[in-house]
């Protein structure tokens, strides 16, 4: 038996909700029954029954219980006693694509950072499709990342933040940037500056053109945004910017087109393992991440999709 086991168990007898305790632990509800069944087939007994809507304690789990708040109670003295050194630092490591890290959660790490000043803390920006592998490896602790579509990777975590709009942005002398209404076939010809072909939503959007027959003139993978935005202001090329990140990565000479084609819209979400709990201070991170995207939520009228509400308060250039 495994110590995520029995704080799933002694966190389940608190909550009696399984989906309160997957709240509480920053678990899927299926990784809290997962571990319950795995647990309950070690011992060979049945911890916990369903009543009603609810769930109780069957009279095995009960019994259990005690040795379980015992077992984790030594456990946690142990970890007090030989298994931290007295002047090491409690570490996390964050790493996520530059749109989120670099622009869009930016000033809530960097809060988060000085809210934990006895942290050892390391941010990294990289391509968001890099971050599974760096999880499954033990290179990172919490990963963010846009994707089309909620992930499901095996052995890991996911928490789903919100979906937001990505927005087509160029120069504001391009043709595109006075037109009320940029459709697919306004693209055509044009040239386009990106960061990575492994992008979530530079691929789709990529796809969405040829689908659409769409010929650009030229496209170019540049990897970071201030080579794209450098990229962007000299030729004159159309780029892909979250609209949570307009405010931080344009400035007065860069505009977001009035595109009126399919929205794109991208999941923001974190990444961690499931085959270790987190931490109190990742679990500190989660839950700012949550109050962010919780606000964002309802600046944008509640819905899951962060879109035109929030990028009208970004402030972008205004073309006369």
């Amino acid at each position: 038996m495994e110590t995520k086991q029995l704080i799933t168990f002694v966190t389940l007898a608190k909550e009696l909700s399984y989906q309160k305790a997957s709240v509480a632990l920053n678990y899927a509800p299926s990784t809290v029954a997962k571990q319950m069944r795995v647990l309950e087939e070690e011992l060979n007994v049945k911890l916990i029954e369903r009543k009603g809507k609810g769930i109780e304690l069957t009279e095995d789990g009960q019994k259990f219980l005690p040795h379980a708040q015992r077992m984790l109670h030594e456990y946690e003295e142990t970890l007090k006693d030989i298994a931290v050194a007295p002047n090491e630092q409690e570490s996390i490591r964050i790493a996520g694509g530059e749109p989120l890290v670099g622009f869009s959660l930016s000033d809530m790490l960097l809060e988060f950072v000085g809210a934990h000043p006895n942290v050892k803390s390391h941010i990294e920006m990289i391509c968001c499709s890099e971050i599974p592998e760096m999880i499954a490896n033990d290179r990172t602790d919490i990963g963010y990342i846009h994707d089309m579509n909620i992930l499901k990777p095996a052995n890991m975590e996911v928490v789903p933040f919100y979906r937001e709009e990505v927005c087509l942005v160029t120069t504001a002398c391009h043709p595109l940037a006075r037109k009320a209404s940029v459709t697919y076939e306004d693209l055509n010809g044009m040239d386009f500056a990106y960061t990575y072909g492994e992008c979530s939503f530079c691929a789709e959007f990529i796809t969405r053109m040829r689908k659409n027959k769409i010929q650009p003139k030229s496209s170019l993978f540049l990897g970071s945004y201030a080579s794209v935005l450098n990229g962007v202001r000299r030729d004159d090329r159309i780029t892909l910017i979250p609209c949570t990140s307009l405010e931080k990565a344009l400035d007065d000479d860069l505009v977001r087109l009035n595109w009126t084609g399919e929205p794109l819209l991208a999941w923001v979400q974190a990444l961690y393992s499931s085959d270790k709990p987190l931490s109190s201070v990742q679990q500190d991170l989660i839950r700012s991440t949550r109050r962010l995207a919780g606000s964002r939520i309802a600046a944008a009228g509640g819905d899951d999709i962060v879109a035109k509400t929030v990028a009208r308060h970004t402030k972008l250039h205004a073309i006369k």
